[in-house]
């Protein structure tokens, strides 16, 4: 008898990676801001924190976690995320990180530009939002 795994609330990796990621409750300690990102299975796909600043915001933090990576998860969330901000922020003009120089590729698919690389290899980025 073939089952169907949803059915007894478990998903394949396939099913999952079907799933649009959601914000969950912003959280403030002092200046700085976390949220989680969850799939509708109340799995955690990730986290961020982030600081604003005037009219930007600098992301401290943006990880997805290792069995979400390589299914669109971080691009999902990312856009989320900068939808999100934005409607939190309508003056936000830009969006700033320091990168690893192993996710550099990942954050300029997200859309944002290299300002300057660090001598370690990583590079500070921003992307510009509105006009």
């Amino acid at each position: 008898m073939a089952s169907n795994e949803s059915e007894f609330g478990f998903y394949t990796r396939k099913e999952k990676a079907n799933m649009q990621p959601e914000l969950t409750e912003f959280k403030k300690v002092d200046d700085v801001f976390a949220i989680t990102f969850i799939i509708p299975t109340f799995e955690t796909v990730g986290f961020c924190s982030f600081r604003v600043q005037s009219n930007s915001i600098e992301i401290l933090v943006f990880h997805i976690h290792k069995e979400f990576r390589k299914s669109g998860y971080g691009s999902q969330c990312c856009k989320e995320l900068i939808e999100k901000l934005k409607d939190m922020y309508p003056r936000l003009r830009r969006v700033t990180l320091y990168a690893d120089p192993m996710a550099i590729g990942f954050w300029e698919k997200q859309g944002f530009k290299i300002v300057k690389y660090d001598i370690d290899g990583s590079a500070f980025m921003k992307m510009r939002l509105g006009s």
